[in-house]
């Protein structure tokens, strides 16, 4: 369904929702009969962007990931890999099919061997994120000309410097672009998501990602440890609602927020944490220490996220996303403020 090459239908049926072994594609997914009709027409780059998500979605837990058309209009608005990325897909795939010293690697367009082989050239393209066979061969080239491994009649042979790059990878744990944000799901924020937490996430070259628009069957609590879990980064805002009682304000603190927040401290990754300026005083004490990103419209929010996750990720700004597709044309410019207010 995704590249047209062969595949195995495991159950169900192409009318209805389909389980699908595809070599081509990294491995297991469920695909909707309405996702098949919408991945008909999708592009060589569309296919790519898909099968680096399913990639990812596996690697960090997800057995066999669900495509409905939901999941397609979001993934599809995800930026290709870039090159360095790809490069280091070429190590992953060899790493997470446990390749050691000795054999060789063989790598064809055409190949008749068993598709369920780990390091099938297809499997290999899969976390390549690479849309033909001729740009895998082209960065396969390039690290042959890097001392990385030697290539010739359709065989790979992993140098020392190769391993190494493999044990680097693997030292670094589970790398990804996601960052997990955690906030209010009221129609009132639709503007601060759309306008300013995912354009400013993108605008650092991450991929933002929020607990409702996930495809899942199992309690949607599991699914938001997992997902923290493989994230880089969480951002939590703590804008939240309430109601009005005898003519005082009386606040409803979104719970949820605080333990997302609480439990990506607990495993070791970096909070930005975030507040619209009305809702400031309401902070709880426990975490009014931190120094929150406080904002008043979506654009400025957009601009204080990105100088602040360049700053927490210890990334120059400007780099590696800035201005790289992120930045809807029909967009105001964005005027650099003062990221920091210690409240």
């Amino acid at each position: 369904p995704i590249w047209t090459t062969e595949a195995a239908l495991l159950s169900g049926s192409l009318s209805s929702t389909a389980h699908v072994f595809s070599v081509r594609s990294g491995g297991e997914y469920l695909v909707t009969d309405s996702a098949i009709e919408q991945l008909a027409r999708a592009t060589a780059r569309q296919r790519a962007i898909l099968t680096s998500w399913l990639v990812e979605q596996r690697r960090t837990g997800a057995s066999a990931p669900v495509i409905s058309t939901a999941v397609l209009e979001t993934v599809f608005q995800n930026r290709p890999l870039k090159f360095s990325e790809k490069r280091e897909g070429f190590f992953r795939a060899l790493a997470a099919a446990g390749h050691k010293p000795g054999p060789n690697i063989w790598f064809a367009d055409k190949f008749d061997g068993d598709i369920h082989q780990p390091l099938h050239p297809q499997a290999i393209m899969a976390w390549m994120g690479v849309e033909t066979f001729r740009e895998a061969i082209a960065i396969i080239l390039m690290l042959r000309d890097e001392g990385c491994l030697g290539y010739g009649n359709n065989e790979i042979e992993i140098a020392a410097k190769g391993f190494e790059r493999m044990e680097q990878l693997e030292a670094r744990g589970a790398d990804t672009l996601q960052a997990f944000v955690a906030m209010w799901f009221d129609p009132s924020m639709k503007e601060a998501w759309r306008t300013g937490f995912a354009p400013g996430i993108r605008d650092a070259g991450y991929e933002p990602f929020r607990i409702d628009g996930l495809e899942h069957n199992g309690k949607i609590d599991d699914a938001i440890v997992a997902e923290i879990k493989r994230s880089r980064f969480l951002i939590a805002d703590f804008t939240c609602g309430g109601i009005e009682v005898k003519k005082e304000f009386q606040p409803h603190p979104r719970g949820g927020v605080y333990y997302e927040a609480g439990l990506a401290h607990g495993l070791g990754l970096d909070v930005i944490f975030t507040c619209r300026e009305d809702r400031m005083k309401w902070l709880h004490f426990d975490t009014r220490q931190f120094a929150h990103i406080v904002w008043t419209t979506p654009a400025d929010l957009r601009s204080q996220l990105y100088n602040r996750i360049a700053a927490t990720l210890k990334e120059a700004p400007g780099a590696p996303g800035r201005g790289k597709g992120s930045v809807d044309p029909a967009d105001p410019p964005v005027q650099p403020r003062p990221s920091v207010r210690l409240v």
